[in-house]
């Protein structure tokens, strides 16, 4: 008789990982083990179908069944791709995509020798990211741009990868990322298999050089959040910055005409000069080409630059002359991350004001050519030339944040609105129907800035609804601010003029104030208002209340993140007018 052939038991760890139940996968199924278990597998030589497999070098590497490396995960229909991604770059066919790991990648043509320098995600820690960026196939540039901003500060690029192990990762071919998406960040695992040529290439966005990968597996890890990369197609700097780095992002317009009166009375230089203090991230570009491109002097319209530091020197007290009749002389130092857009003006790196100046250039580290990539721009030109500024606010101690949730509910048929009803802003058929708006009391003890920031779902990540359209929002959404007393005393009859703060109505992700609100006890409690612009759109929002001071939010769900220190609050610490509280409780929509 022949001799039934044993069937291997399974690994020790394995069993330990999976559970009894889940040891032997009869079909092909997707398997969450976390990093930390693939890596163990990988390292004790375990197949474990459908993750984790041997390759043809012997290794054993993880496989992203989530985000498998086919044509659905780079096309929402690969049938029928759109503008998206570039398809000159495989001869105008899908099929010619290939999904290499790192070490498999060519790097002739990215001029690096690698010797015997192997791809890692990053240098080690007292080393300096390489901070420049070069686009592939996909147009992604809001994304790609974000990303060089936050090469800035490498210290936020390195806190995106979670429980990153060199040369661990790099052997198994795996990388966690988070990213701050509704209120929370949420962990994205992928394997290293990117998209290449056919002549083995990056197909798209990289590091100049090409040997770092945190560029590429940020981009996809982006792309499995969504769905696909197709669907990384158009964006903002502000929107990736807030996925990136779960910070307040902004974008100001120089031609808006409260951001023109700043700019006339030295108040955003302050502020510029305030935020890289801070360590927050600051952007510029022009998005509205104006003329010729010889009056730009080298800078390229609708590329993202960065602002990394700023000088501002009295010119007498240094032994200078004057510059442009002013003894002041304010510079910004700009990062240029892309290969084309360098400065070529006044104050560029082969300007003769450095030498002119040659005080001015040693307190700017100008002496030689000054560091790659970067220039120093005169305050007046930046001003001039340039017309948006991308502004990442980075929230450090003691800042913490305290996070509501809440929902707009559609009217119903009774004669008084509920509570929450999603009524709009006032008009004038309906002056009182806007306090039936969700609301959140606010209360404080002590003098604190703060910062609001109103947010509703996500609309780019992929969803099976057949209505939905990508990164498209159908409410106009923002939030108003008054004190308590002011609502009690007016209710409907109170105006724009009444509120502390009005924010803008925007079909977007985020909405927030262009300013830091001071908020004062003697004015507490104040209520906020969160509003969708058209009456009766449903739908949940986040309300994200920056503060440096303790503070009590009633309302709402009160969500509980990791990070936020001190957001575990007392089921009520202060004494609570509970009097004006019922003016507001009305029936509750069911």
């Amino acid at each position: 008789e022949e001799e039934e052939e044993e069937e291997d038991e399974p690994d020790e760890f394995l069993k330990t990982v999976l559970g009894p139940e889940e040891a032997f996968i009869e079909k092909p199924a997707v398997i969450r083990l976390q990093q930390p278990d693939i890596l163990e597998l990988c390292n004790r030589h375990v197949t474990c179908e459908p993750v984790i497999f041997k390759d043809t070098d012997n290794e054993y590497r993880y496989y992203d069944a989530e985000f498998p490396a086919e044509e659905q995960s780079i096309f929402m229909d690969p049938s029928n791709p759109s503008a998206a991604v570039q398809l000159a770059a495989l001869d105008d066919k899908v099929q010619n995509i290939r999904w290499l790991r790192p070490f498999q990648i060519s790097y002739d043509s990215l001029e690096v020798k690698l010797g015997t320098e192997r791809p890692k995600l990053y240098p080690k820690d007292s080393q300096v990211i390489h901070p420049h960026v070069c686009m592939g196939a996909l147009a992604n540039s809001w994304f790609v741009g974000a990303l060089a901003m936050l090469v800035t500060r490498p210290e936020l690029v390195r806190k995106l990868f979670v429980g990153y192990s060199s040369p661990s990762c790099e052997n198994c071919g795996i990388f966690t990322v988070r990213f701050y998406k509704n209120g929370k960040w949420v962990n994205v695992t992928v394997d290293d298999r990117l998209p290449a040529t056919m002549q083995g290439n990056f197909l798209f966005s990289r590091s100049q050089k090409g040997t770092e990968l945190w560029l590429p597996i940020l981009e996809k890890a982006y792309a499995k959040l969504h769905g696909c990369y197709e669907l990384l197609y158009q964006g903002s700097v502000q929107y990736a910055l807030k996925d990136l780095t779960g910070g307040l992002p902004q974008k100001l317009k120089f031609s808006d005409p409260d951001v023109e009166a700043r700019i006339k009375n030295g108040m955003l230089w302050k502020e510029i000069v305030q935020l890289l203090k801070s360590e927050s991230l600051v952007g510029c570009a022009i998005q509205n080409n104006r003329g010729a491109r010889e009056r730009y002097m080298g800078l390229e319209p609708l590329q993202c630059y960065s602002v990394i530091d700023s000088k501002e020197l009295d010119l007498v007290e240094i032994g200078e002359k004057m510059h442009e009749r002013d003894s002041i002389l304010r510079l910004l130092k700009i990062r240029n991350p892309w290969p084309k857009g360098s400065w070529t003006g006044p104050w560029s790196p082969k300007s003769d004001r450095w030498v002119e100046y040659d005080r001015v250039a040693s307190l700017c580290g100008q002496e030689g050519n000054g560091e790659e990539g970067s220039f120093w721009m005169w305050d007046q030109d930046f001003f001039n030339l340039f017309d948006t500024l991308s502004i990442c606010r980075i929230f450090k101690d003691p800042w913490r944040c305290t996070r509501m949730k809440g929902k707009w509910f559609k009217p119903t048929k009774s004669p008084a609105p509920h509570r929450g009803t999603a009524m709009g802003p006032p008009t004038s058929r309906e002056p009182a129907a806007w306090l039936s708006n969700p609301q959140f009391h606010l209360f404080v003890k002590e003098k604190t800035p703060c910062v609001i920031i109103l947010s509703q779902r996500d609309s780019r990540a992929h969803r099976d609804d057949p209505s939905w359209v990508p990164n498209s929002y159908e409410a106009g959404i923002g939030f108003a601010v008054a004190k308590m007393s002011t609502v009690v005393e007016k209710g409907a009859r109170m105006r724009k003029s009444d509120l502390i703060a009005f924010s803008h109505f925007r079909k977007d992700r985020d909405v927030s104030l262009p300013f830091t609100l001071q908020l004062s006890p003697a004015d507490s409690p104040y209520v906020v208002f969160p509003m969708t612009h058209e009456k009766g759109m449903a739908g949940e929002f986040f309300l994200n209340v920056w503060h440096k001071k303790e503070i009590f939010i009633r309302g709402g769900e009160v969500v509980l993140v990791d990070e936020a220190a001190g957001s575990e609050l007392d089921e009520d610490p202060w004494e609570v007018r509970t009097a004006a509280l019922r003016l507001f409780a009305g029936p509750q929509a069911s």
